[in-house]
């Protein structure tokens, strides 16, 4: 049953135009909404489209609550909690977090101070879903010390966790990457005509340039290979995130002798039309983790096409779910990366209801991980 009580003010910060952290601020919000009432900051700050995207009610908006700003509702709400049975809870976190530099660490001071008086006036604080990492040993100092306010700190791969107990981080825990928990609308027919491309042009800050010239350099032999096969494959160039659609225009032209069988999509993949592109594909390359982490859904074949050792979030989430076979080294011979793309196809229907099975554990375990939060 619903827990009424809770009251879950939920920190939402991302962009519109990113599926993949859409994917995972909705999957947060569903779970979420079994156990208390939502509110969510809808100010002038926050993109309204993104709002909608994930689906917040209007009943869930800050602005149907109270006419007060996000941070002054929570201390109000916290405040008249004290004298009733009602409990405050305030819920952030979400998505890639790197730690590095001095506006950094200072932040990470002034939300210690902020959460501390939060705990003091008896509201429940959730950090959940994030990959994290340290530039330097101020920045995990000033983590450890952020760290300390939080009833619940979860992250999202074991290399996270990893990076957290060497800082000291004691009390953070592990939880499967929030986007495992979303359920997508099957198709009752399923038509596997294309393969999709959707990359981005760097797997880490450094080398930018040389990884995206190397990676085109991979796709343009890739496709070469798979169309050497089957001529009459049609393959498609999408995008899950805006600022990716030049590089892939940049991949449409260095693939120019192929364009017969290649189209360049110019939407936005979005989780409204996801069910069109990768319902319809029996395979996707990608380097973004939540295209690998929504193609599946819809019975594609993902696969991470990427540098894995520069790639660490990927590397951290396919590595703890068994999935490593996922992942093409793009450093690796040519012939290499054509044998392990091959040997995935051929049991594709097989990885595939792995990756299923996978989901299946890993959504109980966030829903449990969710309600043991709220329990107590």
């Amino acid at each position: 049953m619903k827990k009424e009580k809770n009251i879950i003010f939920y920190k939402t910060t991302a962009n519109f135009d990113n599926t993949g952290e859409v994917l995972i601020y909705k999957s947060l919000l569903e779970l979420l909404r079994q156990q208390g009432k939502i509110i969510v900051n809808d100010s002038a700050k926050i993109q309204p489209l993104f709002l909608n995207r994930i689906g917040i009610k209007d009943e869930e908006k800050l602005s149907n609550n109270t006419s007060l700003s996000f941070i002054p509702a929570m201390i109000f709400f916290a405040l008249k909690s004290l004298f009733s049975s009602t409990k405050i809870n305030f819920v952030t976190g979400v998505g890639e977090h790197v730690v590095s530099g001095y506006k950094d660490i200072l932040k990470n001071i002034i939300s210690f101070f902020f959460l501390l008086l939060l705990r003091i006036l008896n509201v429940k604080v959730i950090r959940i879903g994030m990959s994290m990492r340290f530039s330097g040993k101020f920045e995990a100092w000033s983590e450890r010390l952020l760290a300390l306010v939080f009833n619940y700190y979860y992250v999202r791969d074991s290399l996270s966790l990893q990076y957290c107990r060497n800082a000291g981080i004691s009390k953070c825990r592990l939880a499967p990457d929030l986007s495992w928990a979303y359920v997508a609308d099957s198709p009752s027919t399923i038509s596997k005509r294309y393969i999709i491309f959707s990359l981005r042009n760097f797997a880490s800050k450094e080398n930018q340039f040389e990884y995206a010239t190397h990676l085109t350099k991979v796709v343009v032999a890739l496709i070469d290979s798979i169309l050497r096969k089957n001529p009459k494959q049609q393959i498609l160039f999408t995008y899950q995130v805006n600022k990716d659609f030049p590089f892939m225009q940049q991949l449409y032209e260095a693939c120019k002798d192929y364009h017969t069988n290649i189209t360049l999509v110019s939407d936005l993949i979005t989780l409204e039309n996801a069910q069109e592109y990768y319902g319809n594909s029996s395979l996707v390359f990608s380097n973004r983790l939540h295209i690998l982490l929504l193609a599946y859904k819809y019975h594609a074949l993902t696969v991470g096409l990427t540098d894995i050792a520069e790639h660490v979030k990927i590397k951290g989430i396919f590595e703890d779910a068994r999935l490593a076979n996922h992942l093409i080294d793009i450093n690796q011979t040519f012939a290499k990366i054509e044998t392990n793309y091959e040997k995935l196809s051929e049991h594709s229907q097989d990885e595939v209801q792995a990756i299923k099975n996978i989901e299946a554990d890993y959504r109980l375990e966030l829903q449990t991980v969710i309600a043991n939060m709220f329990e107590k």
